[in-house]
């Protein structure tokens, strides 16, 4: 499955399940993956590491719990391209 439908699928989910996260983590970081809350985080740099963990370097969602669009995290921009060696 493409990385364009894998984003896809874990959007939708974040946006069906919002409200109702809203209510319980307002101001934290969720860990999606594929259609999968794999966690909630009080950091992005918290569950970029914990999804490396327990999926490896692969597409996943992290996004913040707000009432406002926030513009989005990109790990890649903050820790250095995933998957680079030097």
């Amino acid at each position: 499955m493409s990385d364009v439908n894998t984003l896809a699928r874990e959007l939708a989910l974040f946006e069906q399940k919002k409200a109702e996260w809203l209510a319980q983590y307002e101001g934290k970081f969720v860990l999606v993956v594929d259609s999968d809350l794999l966690s909630v985080f009080d950091r992005p740099e918290n569950a970029y590491e914990a999804g490396l963990e327990k999926v490896g370097n692969r597409p996943m969602l992290i996004k913040e719990i707000s009432r406002e669009d926030d513009v989005g995290f990109a790990p890649a921009l903050t820790f250095g391209p995933l998957g680079a060696s030097l």
